[in-house]
């Protein structure tokens, strides 16, 4: 069930993000994010990816002043009531170094304010991409506004509280742990992308990294903030539902980790929580 899931009020707090779409006849069309060297820019995190699709969902309102979806070609222009079959290609919730680009894909940055400024990252962006004719041409630019190669977005965030067994837990893996701290890997294990931790302090740390140092260590009392998904339907909210309940319910927890198979590893684990 999505039980575990609850919209997060902004109450003003705005997080750094930005998207770019990438553009018709791109010249890096089928590289990965790895390749780009995409995932190591200081104080970049890569939210999402949402793969082009020719069909796009549009709202109206009905007759009946009912608002309801409908499904619009970019090509034709053409509407239907039914998305594509299967769905059109569901976004890309955890990008990573093998994750394919191609044009008109759409990719979702937030930037750590820790890190350098986002005008900088842009730049580093840009020239990553092979984008930086479009920001060259400042006059051409003026006169074309769609060539714009990056957009501001407010991106919406479910707040999941963490279990105790997440505490004095840092996101990434046992490496970017210091002693005596426990290692969630929680993108690889449990398939979830924490955009922001909320202290017990009310305090948003952003764009989390994978160490202590990079804002990424769980305290107690402290939420994660989960982005939500632009999406095709329910499948993208359902599937990051589970996710979260494996990471929430014990049981699945230590399976995900292996403690199932090593109790001494588990009874370590427990020690750094109490710590």
């Amino acid at each position: 069930g999505g039980g575990a899931l609850q919209r997060w009020p902004y109450r003003g707090m705005c997080p750094e993000a930005f998207a770019a779409q990438l553009p018709e006849g791109w010249a890096g069309s089928g590289r990965t994010l790895g390749e780009l060297d995409l995932m190591s820019i200081d104080g970049l995190q890569v939210l999402l990816v949402d793969p082009y699709s020719e069909w796009h969902q549009v709202f109206t309102i009905d007759r009946a002043q009912q608002l309801t979806a409908a499904y619009e070609s970019k090509l034709t222009g053409d509407r239907r009531s039914q998305g594509p079959a299967g769905g059109g290609p569901e976004p890309i919730a955890i990008p990573l170094a093998s994750t394919v680009l191609r044009a008109g894909d759409w990719i979702y940055f937030g930037v750590n304010k820790s890190g350098p400024s986002t005008d900088a990252v842009q730049a580093v962006i840009s020239e990553r991409l092979g984008l930086t004719d479009l920001v060259i041409h400042i006059d051409s630019l003026a006169r074309s506004p769609q060539r714009k190669t990056f957009i501001q977005f407010l991106p919406e965030f479910d707040l999941v509280p963490f279990p105790p067994h997440c505490v004095n837990g840092i996101l990434g893996r046992p490496e970017d742990a210091r002693p005596g701290q426990n290692a969630l890997n929680i993108r690889k294990a449990f398939g979830i992308n924490v955009a922001g931790i909320v202290r017990a302090s009310g305090e948003v740390s952003w764009w989390p990294g994978a160490s202590e140092s990079a804002g990424g260590l769980v305290g107690k009392g402290d939420s994660a903030l989960i982005m939500r998904m632009p999406q095709w339907g329910r499948g993208a909210t359902a599937q990051v539902a589970d996710r979260v309940n494996h990471l929430l319910d014990l049981a699945s927890f230590q399976a995900r980790l292996g403690f199932e198979s090593d109790p001494a590893a588990w009874r370590r684990w427990q020690l750094n929580m109490a710590a």
